[in-house]
């Protein structure tokens, strides 16, 4: 997947693209750069990039702009009509498209290993900040994973987030900024805050503190409990019951004002 299969280097000239099999990826270095598909003009500037889907053919021109084409065999990149996004921090895929221009200049039976592996870490960045819309859309994925899986023992989130098309480290950071916590911390959120419902809800006196924690995505109830305590300051037996307290005085409260 995500095999580089040709570049194309373009300054200050307009240009008529035919449809192509593959989707590619239009990277602006500088000016503006309009394109047009017969019914959208969207333009970019320096550091913005435009990802054009299979079949489709489109114009291009600008003012003073040098631009770069790479088109990308079985992307990974996932839309079907032209999308705008900006670069993430530090350019990185500038730097994917600037390496590859490197490689495929001179190609050796060698590089092709480089070169798709290139290609996939542009794919990723670029999926990363596709339909960024206050949280992108990679991050949307990942939220949806893990609210799928918050009762499933044996998810390992390690182990998804390594298959996911960037680097583990540098998604956990993009995720915590665009929600506020790391994937774990996401997920360990969502899975006490279906324990809390459980314990407090109508059946609470139903459940074992085992069945709890399975429910919740945990084997191990005492391990729940402690992490359960040291977050809540109660163990989840106790926070049943204090909830239970406060119920009941409520409700006798309520009593009382009515005189009933």
């Amino acid at each position: 997947m995500n095999q580089i299969i040709d570049i194309k280097k373009f300054d200050g000239q307009s240009e008529n693209l035919e449809k192509s099999a593959y989707k590619s990826i239009i990277y602006c270095f500088s000016g503006s750069l309009s394109c047009v598909d017969g019914q959208n003009n969207v333009e970019i500037t320096k550091n913005q990039l435009l990802i054009i889907p299979k079949n489709v053919a489109v114009s291009l021109s600008g003012n003073k702009f040098t631009a770069t084409q790479v088109t990308i065999k079985d992307a990974t990149i996932q839309t079907d009509k032209i999308a705008k996004i900006d670069d993430l921090d530090g350019n990185p895929i500038a730097f994917c498209v600037n390496e590859i221009c490197k490689y495929i200049d001179q190609l050796k039976p060698q590089d092709e290993i480089i070169l798709n592996a290139l290609g996939g870490l542009m794919s990723g960045y670029v999926t990363a900040n596709l339909g960024k819309s206050g949280v992108n859309g990679l991050s949307e994925e990942i939220k949806r994973t893990l609210t799928k899986n918050v009762g499933n023992c044996d998810f390992k989130i390690d182990e998804y987030l390594k298959s996911l098309p960037l680097n583990t480290d540098y998604l956990k950071k993009l995720f915590k900024k665009q929600t506020g916590f790391t994937p774990h911390e996401y997920l360990t959120k969502l899975r006490f805050d279906k324990a809390k419902i459980m314990l407090s809800g109508t059946d609470r006196f139903n459940y074992t503190i085992k069945q709890v924690a399975y429910q919740c995505g945990y084997q191990d109830a005492l391990y729940f409990s402690r992490l359960f305590k040291k977050k809540f300051s109660y163990s989840p037996k106790d926070y049943t019951h204090r909830f239970d307290k406060k119920v009941k005085k409520k409700v006798v409260g309520s009593l009382v004002e009515n005189d009933v």
